[in-house]
């Protein structure tokens, strides 16, 4: 396997960077793993982005893993960041990579918050992308805002002021009031890519309940519940094999 480091350099825009595990295959299809806030590509909850990037490397994708503006070794300051930045981070890379495997479509693999920058790439432009795997995806409830946050004095500086800090990191209030329960559930249901949502048993922000309530208005996703807590720190071999399963299986063959 080898490693490239790459760089997505647009006029006005923060430099976006990050590294493609290359495929000993002539023509691999395209694989994009999409971190969440307070997170990055280079090592994910426990390097889970890598490991799991080699793990479909061998299985003949080309992954690309990038970190979002003000995130990782890309450019910008996440105090000066709003979800919409994210959004379109994600919307340039996926042109990046379509520009380099042309007869493939895309396929997106996001985690958390990353999970909504992804459905809201899919519903501006769905004719680029062959299927998207939604891990433990994200939205906000105030149960889930305190369980989030952990403090209530803390959601309240959220909606006061537009942000707050959360163990030191800012969070600005875009994140999250742009990703209430319904607006989630209703861009899933308005997608026209396949949707694969894991859900974790043990997440520690969402608990079950509120997932089975929400993805279960999920129309056409196939919900996939896994033992593993949000990050499945305990589980990662297992969420790893899942998602080559997933994106091997022949129905999503080209």
């Amino acid at each position: 396997m080898k490693l490239e480091y790459l760089e997505i350099k647009t006029l006005d825009k923060p430099t976006l960077r990050g590294v493609v595990h290359h495929s000993k295959d002539e023509n691999p299809k395209p694989v994009i793993i999409c971190h969440g806030y307070f997170s990055a590509q280079r090592n994910g909850p426990q390097r889970l982005f890598v490991e799991m990037a080699d793990y479909l490397t061998k299985r003949g994708f080309e992954v690309y893993r990038f970190d979002l503006s003000g995130m990782g070794e890309s450019d910008g300051e996440i105090d000066n960041t709003v979800f919409d930045d994210h959004v379109d981070d994600l919307g340039r890379i996926v042109e990046f990579v379509k520009s380099r495997h042309p007869g493939h479509k895309v396929c997106l693999i996001a985690h958390c918050l990353g999970c909504n920058y992804a459905l809201a790439n899919i519903l501006k432009k769905d004719d680029i992308y062959r299927e998207i795997i939604l891990i433990a995806p994200f939205y906000t409830n105030e149960r889930v805002l305190n369980g989030f946050f952990k403090e209530e004095s803390l959601v309240d500086q959220l909606h006061e002021y537009g942000f707050t800090k959360r163990k030191g990191l800012y969070a600005h209030r875009s994140f999250f009031e742009k990703n209430e329960e319904k607006a989630v559930i209703e861009r899933i249901n308005s997608v026209k890519v396949m949707v694969n949502l894991i859900i974790p048993i043990q997440d520690e922000f969402i608990p079950l309940d509120d997932n089975r309530r929400i993805f279960g208005q999920a129309k056409y996703a196939n919900v996939i519940e896994m033992d593993g807590d949000h990050n499945f720190r305990e589980a990662k071999p297992d969420l790893i094999k899942k998602v080559g399963e997933l994106l091997t299986d022949d129905k999503y063959t080209i």
